[in-house]
This record gives structure tokens, sequence and C-alpha cells, in this order.
């Protein structure tokens, strides 16, 4: 199952309510929190966020109510104002610490505290595609040559690295976890608006 997005209009303002899948993973409370977040922050990289409600006793779902992200899909290739534009909001993003005000307390969802298990999703992504590189293709030998030999390396980094990847260890910022495109609007203007935080947090 996946969420479900309504885009809602009024006399002079157009929303976003989104009713999100109750799996367990908070995800409504991290799309509402981040963007709690962001806005007390000062950016405008995101949706403004108006209301959360998920006490399940309107609907049977999690909702989040925004302000709707007018504007186009980001899509490669990217012009240089909008990649600009791009890491700009990146940058932004990872300068949020828990620090703000905001009472976002929420973990982001798939983050791993422990090299190991990123290292595992990388290789388990090579060893997906390696039937598809391993072809006759020149090029796609190549790259499975370079991408196997960028993994080794991978390895043998985090095997000798002194830093210690805890939570405790490192300071926390705020992550989206999910930097797909698809989920980047660019304004009329140039800007760039980030949607879809569901899987949010520090």
């Amino acid at each position: 199952s996946n969420n479900a997005l309504y885009k809602v209009k009024s006399v002079s303002e157009t929303y976003a309510c989104k009713l999100c899948v109750d799996d367990g993973r908070e995800r409504a409370a991290r799309e509402y929190g981040a963007l709690k977040t962001i806005q007390a922050a000062g950016f405008d990289f995101a949706p403004k966020p108006l209301l959360l409600e998920d006490s399940l006793s309107v609907v049977p779902y999690p909702v989040v109510l925004y302000h709707w992200a007018e504007g186009e899909v980001l899509q490669p290739p990217i012009p240089q104002q909008q990649l600009e534009s791009f890491l700009d909001s990146y940058h932004q993003l990872h300068s949020i610490q828990p620090s703000y005000n905001s009472p976002f307390q929420l973990n982001a969802w798939f983050h791993w505290f422990d090299f190991n298990e990123y290292l595992k999703e990388i290789s388990d992504l090579f060893d997906q595609y390696t039937p598809w590189l391993a072809t006759d293709t020149l090029n796609r030998l190549d790259l499975k040559d370079r991408l196997r030999q960028m993994i080794n390396n991978l390895h043998q980094v985090i095997s000798n690295t002194q830093i210690d990847p805890s939570k405790d260890h490192i300071p926390l910022r705020l992550v989206r976890v999910d930097p797909n495109t698809a989920n980047a609007i660019i304004s009329p203007d140039g800007t760039i608006c980030w949607v879809d935080w569901e899987y949010s947090g520090w």
C-alpha cells in the first residue's frame, strides 16, 4: 500500500492533503515534524505545514495538510541554476540541528549507525545488477569492474577507520533519507521545493 495525496482548492489557496499509510513508521508525524522544523529554521525549500491529524478519529489514516508546491518535477539533465538550487537546499537542510525551536524528536527511518549495514546495502545492489552488467557491452563490463573495485575499497577504508559511527559520536542534522529527484519541485522562479518527508528525522 502507499500514501494518497489530494490537491484541495479553496477560493484563494491550494493545499496538499496527504493520507499516510499507518504502518508503524510514523510517516505523518515525520513529515509534519520535518516541515515545522524547516519552517522554524527560516528556510523555504519545503512546503509550509498547516495541520497534523493522526488520531484516526476523522479518517482511518494519519493526515498531513500543507500548502501545495507549484512547479515541475526536477528531471535530468539538470540545468546549472537548478543544480545550484538543489545543492543549496541540501546545504541548508544539513545545517539544521536539533537545537532549533522544534519538538521534532524522531530519528531518521532506515538510518543505521553501523557502517556494515550501509556496505551490505551497496553490495546487495551491486549483486542485483551484476547479471545486467556482465554482458558483452564493453562499457558495462568496464563499469562492473570499476564498481566492484570501489566497493572493495570502501570495505578496506572502513575496516581501518577509527571513526565511531554510533549516534553518540556524530553531530545530528535533519536528513531526508529519500533524496529522489522525483520529490523535488522546481518553482516558476527556479527555486527548489522538496516534498515527501515521511522518512525524515535526525
